[in-house]
This record gives structure tokens, C-alpha cells and sequence, in this order.
């Protein structure tokens, strides 16, 4: 039954499906339906949960081999996370769209421990420049708002995850640590932040000048070559 309705909700945009079709769909009848679960809310939330099941393994998939590098793993589990929301957009809303003031579900919980397993682990090795919980926060309230903003889209940018994962993994590191970036992602982190800080308080420069700089400057931050 779970399997059904989360199959149902994924599919359905406006997340108006039945407690009948989600029968149907599994092959049972209403009264067993309801033998496991008191209503149509008991089985959205037990497939909410489920999905953080999901969402958690399927990141433990990514990084079972990444040990020995704590960042590559952290990069391999935003890389998951994000693959899992853009894929299930119905069934990320229903995880991270139904929240409670001051708890997590368990099922969020869950997914808050496992990222925080990953940054004890890099700050055990003396990666981090901010406490591991802080590390921990950081990804996964920038990930999480990442992940519904490019559902909501309607033309979601491509690059935008990788250049929010680079920038937020460069603010949690130690600066004599960071490893040598891909080819011009660290110029484009650079740049995007650089244009975001000039365009806040616009540089004493002539108006001419100004404009060609933030011009190439977003150039930069876009991947491409001046």
C-alpha cells in the first residue's frame, strides 16, 4: 500500500489522490486499508517516511564507496539528494513541505543524522572551519530550499545546484584544506559571489567602468571565458 501511494502521489502534482485509488492501485479493500491506518493522513504521513527511507539509502548508495574522502562523499550525498527531489518532485514536497514548528518527523531526522555522520567525520579529520552541527545545518537548510525552488521553476537553472553545493561546501571548510577545484568552478564561485557583493554596494568606479566590470564578472560566474 505504501508503494501504491507513494506511486500515486508522485504522479499527481496537486496531491489530491484518493484513499480509493490508492486501493486500487495495491489490490486491496477499504477496510484493510484502514486496519493499518486510521486515515488518508496516517498513510500520507507513513509514506512520508518511507520516502526519507528512500532518500537515505539512496544516498548511502552514492557514498559507500567514497570513504576515504569525506568531501567527495559529501558532494556525492547533495548530488543524491538532489537527483532523488528533481525525480519524486510530489513525494520531496510531502518530506520537506510538511514541517512542524520546533520537531522533526522521524523520518527527517533520520536524514538530518546521516549528514551529520558525514560531517563529524570530516571534522574529526580537521576538515571543517565550523562546528560539525553547523556544517550540518548549513547543507541541509540550503539544500532543501534548493531542491523545492528548482520543482517550483519553471525553467530551473542547470548549474544551480552545483554552484550552491561549491559555495556551500567552501564556507564549511578550512581554507589551508580545500583540494584543487575543476577547471573554472572556483573562478565562477568567486566571481558569483564578488557580483553579488558589488551589485549590493556598487564600487567607486565610473559608471562605464562598473558596468563592464560586473558585465565580466558575470561572464565569469557563468562558466564561460572572458
Amino acid at each position: 500500500m505504501l508503494d501504491a501511494a507513494a506511486d500515486l502521489i508522485s504522479a499527481d502534482a496537486d496531491q489530491n489522490v484518493s484513499v480509493r485509488e490508492i486501493c486500487t492501485r495495491a489490490g486491496v479493500q477499504l477496510p484493510t486499508l484502514y486496519h493499518f491506518f486510521e486515515n488518508k493522513r496516517g498513510l500520507v504521513d507513513a509514506v512520508t517516511e518511507a520516502g526519507f527511507e528512500r532518500l537515505t539509502e539512496q544516498i548511502d548508495e552514492a557514498t559507500r564507496t567514497l570513504a576515504a574522502d569525506q568531501f567527495h562523499r559529501l558532494e556525492a550525498a547533495w548530488d543524491a539528494h538532489v537527483a532523488f527531489g528533481v525525480a519524486n518532485p510530489s513525494f520531496y514536497v510531502l518530506m520537506y513541505g510538511r514541517v512542524a514548528p520546533g520537531r522533526r518527523s522521524p523520518g527527517a531526522d533520520l536524514a538530518w543524522q546521516q549528514v551529520r555522520r558525514f560531517t563529524t567525520q570530516a571534522a574529526a579529520s580537521g576538515l571543517l572551519s565550523v562546528t560539525a552541527e553547523q556544517a550540518t545545518e548549513r547543507i541541509l537548510a540550503t539544500i532543501t530550499g534548493m531542491v523545492l525552488h528548482l520543482i517550483a521553476a519553471s525553467s530551473p537553472d542547470p548549474a544551480l545546484s552545483t554552484t550552491l553545493r561549491d559555495a556551500t561546501y567552501v564556507g564549511i571548510r578550512r581554507a589551508e584544506t580545500v583540494r584543487p577545484a575543476a577547471a573554472g568552478s572556483e573562478v565562477a564561485t568567486h566571481a558569483a559571489a564578488l557580483t553579488s557583493a558589488l551589485e549590493l554596494d556598487p564600487p567607486a568606479l565610473p559608471t562605464a567602468e562598473s558596468a563592464l566590470l560586473l558585465k565580466w564578472l558575470r561572464t565569469l560566474s557563468s562558466g564561460a571565458s572572458l
